[in-house]
């Protein structure tokens, strides 16, 4: 496509050539005619010979621009074509963060080294946000499509691993092939290719460490980058952040309901009570809803079987039982609540998911205090203050609580993230980490 289109371009200035001979030929042989010619065109006749002047001028300049135009295409003409535009799934909800992204990205003025965030815990729809942007009208008439997703994810890791990526990224936008053994190099590389070519939007998606955007941050003074992320604190300062957290009640209600028979009103209400709003929750529970009712089952009575499975068992109760997820994997991640969360646990550091497990025991949307989790951690792990302290860090890293470091430090939990702690952790589970905290508490008590 963009070859014809070169070819278009150089038959056109040659035929702009042309024209212009033919129009000095033309000035030329007015000026021994004596005939009247018609309309500007006698403006010619009354001064052939400055128009064979400014004609020939002309040729020559067409010429040599049609020469050079050939002999010296411009930088990235030949770079392979630009992905189609993403598709927006059919239930999808516009949100306040999709218009704040696009705002953020088109920003007139600012088309140099921006970099926008959508960044929240696993789930809530940074993903699905981040796709919605780049297929907005304004946002591919702002790029010329030259729109570019790639999925980071959570196994690229280590040197090695992080160049690979950053040169498969190169190749994707330029074709460039040059190899590195340094992560850094192969960004800068990166970086000085995206500076020679048009506005370029780099959609960074599923990043988990600063080694792996920091290669992509590198150079591109035309190239803005869309980040979604859980660990907003890798992000670089002038970063613009936009957090995903649960949706509204109409918007949860709009996905719950998508292309469902009329629920009660009750009912619509409970289930979004117990989804706590979570995209991810919410879709799955949609969706097997339909799948029941397409089958024969009456859409109410499945959906009351729902609520009570999500209550008894917790959010996980939505997930395929049969089904095995890579974790590595975020279009996969997003079939299952459990695989969600598992993503982010799995990296903690050893005993850190048992631990983390623990914190279900607290009351929901109670702010507990970092020395309170400290008491409990020390006497069912064995932590210090500063490894309990260390590990609240690490789990507000992944988005999978929230960390408040005001008066000695609280956290707090997302109710869904809670309800599936709570579930993880089972009766028996529940009522030993209880009896750990009571006796926990009355060690406080007496010292």
């Amino acid at each position: 496509m963009r070859v014809r289109m070169w070819a278009a371009a150089v038959v056109a200035l040659a035929s702009l050539g042309v024209a212009l001979a033919i129009v000095l030929a033309l000035a030329g042989n007015a000026a021994t005619a004596n005939a009247r010619w018609p309309w500007l065109l006698d403006e010619l006749r009354q001064h052939p010979w400055w128009s064979v002047v400014v004609f020939g001028a002309l040729s020559i300049v067409a010429g040599g621009v049609a020469a050079w135009v050939q002999l010296r295409p411009p930088v990235g003409w030949d770079d392979p074509p630009p992905p189609p535009a993403m598709a927006v799934a059919e239930w999808f909800v516009d949100r306040a963060q999709t218009r704040a992204a696009t705002v953020a990205l088109c920003r007139g003025g600012q088309a140099v080294g921006i970099t926008t965030s959508l960044w929240g815990a696993g789930g809530f729809g940074k993903t699905t946000l981040a796709n919605a942007v780049c297929a907005h009208r304004r946002v591919r008439r702002r790029f010329r499509s030259r729109i570019y997703p790639v999925t980071i994810g959570r196994d690229v890791r280590g040197r090695a691993a992080v160049t690979a990526k950053v040169a498969e990224v190169t190749r994707f936008i330029t074709g460039d092939t040059t190899e590195f053994d340094d992560p850094d190099l192969a960004g800068a590389h990166l970086g000085r290719l995206l500076d020679q070519r048009p506005r370029t939007l780099l959609v960074l998606d599923d990043v988990w460490e600063a080694e792996q955007l920091e290669p992509f941050l590198k150079g591109g003074r035309r190239c803005v980058r869309l980040v979604t992320t859980r660990n907003p604190s890798l992000l670089p300062n002038s970063a613009h952040r936009i957090p995903v957290d649960q949706m509204s009640h109409a918007q949860a209600r709009a996905v719950l309901t998508w292309n469902l028979p009329t629920l009660p009103e009750t009912l619509v209400n409970h289930l979004l009570e117990a989804t706590g709003r979570w995209a991810l929750l919410l879709r799955l529970t949609n969706r097997l809803i339909a799948e029941q009712g397409a089958g024969g089952a009456d859409p109410a009575a499945t959906a009351e079987r729902i609520l009570h499975r999500l209550r008894d068992d917790g959010p996980a109760a939505v997930d395929d039982p049969t089904a095995a997820w890579n974790l590595d994997d975020p279009r996969q991640r997003n079939q299952a609540v459990k695989a969600s969360i598992e993503a982010a646990t799995t990296l903690l550091p050893p005993g850190g998911p048992d631990r983390f497990a623990e914190l279900g025991v607290f009351a929901e949307d109670e702010s507990v205090p970092v020395p309170v989790v400290a008491l409990l951690w020390q006497a069912s792990g064995g932590l210090t203050d500063d490894q309990t302290r260390t590990l609240c860090r690490d789990l507000e890293r992944l988005s999978l609580l929230t960390l408040n470091r005001a008066n000695g430090g609280t956290i707090n939990l997302h109710d869904v993230i809670r309800d599936y702690l709570r579930s993880g952790l089972g009766t028996a589970g529940l009522a030993r980490t209880t009896d750990l905290c009571r006796v926990v508490s009355l060690r406080a008590d007496d010292a």
